[in-house]
């Protein structure tokens, strides 16, 4: 690990305060700023923080020997996200110096004698014989005979792990025989074979495949690959296949049912013939879905609803028959560093009163819109690019919201952005450019701000107003159209001021009768 974003986190909560500490999402934004090429060591800063690390190393008890606190935090992090011990160690340190919970002496201290203790460890054990003995001297009697130790075996593991093996040679030949047996906390290391079963988990335990993912699968026809059950929970480097189809009813299965809890969803790769992938539901439902392959689902990617929250992060979502990702029914979760791509429908859609950030993610390739927000749905969409679909890339229509920031779209068949039928939009910072028809269309008391945005290159009008539609334009570049910058017609309204209209094929406006018009201090 490197030590360079330790002392940029340093700087960051000299600068901004430890409020920074207490949220993941702007610290992890300043990280990516300061030193955004260190990405395993952001991730692991970010990842202490989402554990609390940081909160509890202030609300730590004064009293404790801070390496022993140092010590308990980086090994909470250890097995609770799987993070290497030198990296959780370094994590833990990281913060604990941020924070002023200890100085950089002591830290430097703290380090050597870790280093003398492992150094210790690995010299041989000392000769039971003394000098005398070894010049054929007669050693003096013990007072007892030490019992000899057993040797330990070859591999290691924690005394509370069960091996699940389907060749038989672990503890259990079926993962849900494991977990019958097994007590709240177990970790359950699956060997690399074919299982098929559905998997409850409805004890707190860990489940990780011990080998490589695609040569450890569980496949179901009668159920849920896995399907939650407690209130925490680790599911880990599996290939889940959910076979059970669709019966005559339209009744079947998500390979992944996920109706509440924390569970850590990580490293697998998830089809489904039968339902969406992934099922995220409820109020009480709060997962995080990390480093996953979802893909070639008869439904959805994921479907997120009933007011479930969640984190889907560095996710390849891919080649669904329906959306990539659902968000409905009042779901708010937050999509991140995911690629959502070659859907046979939209990439994102938010409907029915969703909610949700997706932030850095690639959208790309699906047959209808990139993003599609519509009754009541209302999402942030910051740092993302959305292109080449075969549909528009953000499509807003009845009564739909967006806040778009610092996103790059291009390359659509239809409008780069639609809103329509009451939808509403607020653009800031954004590239909208090489559109194969407008940029932007707004029609039907379709609502748009466009603050600092860059309109270019498509092959109609930039920016295309149309009955009822309605904007305001401020402070943006709108350059190098095939058509006008800005066509408003009749019934349509707009307002721009201070932006560059310069450089369109067929000029800077085109005004119908009947359209109203306000503008002040443009180029053109």
């Amino acid at each position: 690990m490197d030590n360079l974003p330790r002392q940029k986190l340093c700087e960051i909560v000299s600068r901004y305060g430890r409020s920074v500490a207490s949220d993941a999402r702007r610290c992890e934004g300043l990280l990516r700023d300061y030193c955004g090429t260190y990405r395993r060591e952001i991730a692991v800063l970010v990842a202490a923080l989402e554990e609390r690390i940081a909160a509890d190393l202030l609300a730590a008890n004064a009293g404790l020997p801070r390496e022993v606190l140092l010590n308990k935090l980086a090994q909470r992090l250890h097995d609770n996200l799987a993070i290497d011990k030198h990296a959780a160690r370094w994590a833990v340190g990281s913060w604990a110096l941020a924070l002023e919970v200890v100085s950089s002496t002591e830290l430097e201290a703290m380090g050597q004698a870790q280093a003398e203790r492992a150094q210790a460890e690995q010299m041989p054990p000392a000769q039971t014989q003394s000098k005398q003995a070894a010049r054929g001297m007669p050693a003096a009697a013990p007072a007892a005979i030490a019992p000899q130790t057993k040797t330990a075996p070859t591999t290691m593991r924690n005394p509370s792990s069960i091996v699940v093996s389907a060749a038989g040679d672990g503890d259990y030949a079926s993962i849900g025989e494991a977990l019958r047996a097994a007590r709240p906390g177990a970790r359950l290391l699956v060997r690399p074979g074919f299982y098929s079963e559905s998997v409850n988990v409805d004890k707190p335990v860990e489940i990780i495949g011990d080998g490589t993912r695609a040569d450890i699968i569980i496949e179901s026809m009668n159920g849920s690959c896995v399907a939650m059950r407690t209130d925490e929970a680790t599911v880990r480097g599996f290939t889940l296949r959910e076979m059970a189809g669709i019966g005559n009813m339209g009744e079947g299965f998500f390979a992944v049912d996920i109706p509440q809890g924390r569970l850590l969803l990580d490293d697998c790769d998830i089809t489904s013939n039968s339902l969406s992938c992934i099922a995220v539901h409820n109020d009480s439902t709060d997962p995080i879905i990390r480093r996953c392959r979802i893909h070639t689902s008869a439904d959805s990617g994921i479907y997120i609803f009933n007011a479930a929250t969640g984190t889907v992060e560095e996710c390849d979502i891919y080649n669904n028959v329906n959306v990539g990702v659902a968000i409905t029914e009042r779901a708010k979760p937050v999509i991140k560093r995911c690629t959502i791509r070659d859907g046979r429908n939209a990439g994102i859609v938010v409907w029915s009163g969703g909610t949700g950030l997706v932030e850095e993610c690639e959208i790309f390739g699906n047959a209808k819109a990139g993003v599609g927000i519509s009754e009541a749905g209302d999402a942030l969409i910051r740092g993302c690019r959305i292109y080449g679909g075969d549909n528009s890339g953000v499509f807003i229509h009845d009564s739909g919201r967006a806040e778009l920031e610092d996103c790059d779209i291009h390359n659509h068949a239809e409008a780069e952005v639609a809103i329509t039928l009451g939808g509403s939009a607020t653009l800031r910072g954004c590239r909208i450019h090489e559109g194969r028809l407008s940029g932007i269309i707004l029609r039907d008391q379709g609502r748009a701000l466009l603050d600092e945005c860059d309109v270019y290159g498509n092959a109609e009008t930039g920016v295309s107003v149309q009955a009822r539609g309605i904007t305001t334009i401020q402070a943006c570049r709108i350059n190098r159209n095939e058509g006008v910058g800005v066509k408003v017609e009749e019934g349509g309204a707009a307002s721009v001021v201070n932006s560059d209209l310069t450089e369109n094929l067929l000029g800077a406006w085109e005004v119908e009768d009947g359209a109203f018009v306000e503008e002040s201090g443009n180029i053109f």
